[in-house]
């Protein structure tokens, strides 16, 4: 006897949107505001993926969805939600399209 079951795959976040994220992203709001990049991602987190569930004794609890987690249009909306609330802000987020490879590279090396 088999079980067979269907579900939706969606594509994990992708490999260029981390370094986008981490490379660029965190890394001009640290730059700018002048807290580390790990930090930013703490409260980018508790700002942009709050995720909403239940105990088992129906109370409601909060958390936040790691990014590891999301796929890749998941990924795009945080990342765009993440740029709007930094343009709110006056931090200038630069364009995915508009950032070298190597520009990004840097932080990426300091992590290992």
């Amino acid at each position: 006897m088999y079980k067979v079951y269907f579900s939706d795959q969606k594509p994990s976040r992708s490999a260029a949107q981390n370094r986008y994220l981490w490379g660029v992203v965190y890394k001009t709001i640290a730059d700018d505001t002048g807290y580390e990049p790990e930090e930013v991602h703490e409260v980018m987190k508790a700002k942009f993926s709050l995720k909403t569930s239940f105990d088992f004794a129906g109370e409601v609890i909060e958390s936040t969805k790691s990014t590891t987690l999301m796929d890749t249009g998941e990924m795009s909306i945080y990342i765009d939600s993440i740029i709007k609330w930094a343009a709110e802000h006056y931090i200038n987020i630069p364009n995915a399209n508009a950032v070298p490879d190597d520009a990004y590279i840097d932080y990426l090396e300091t992590k290992k």
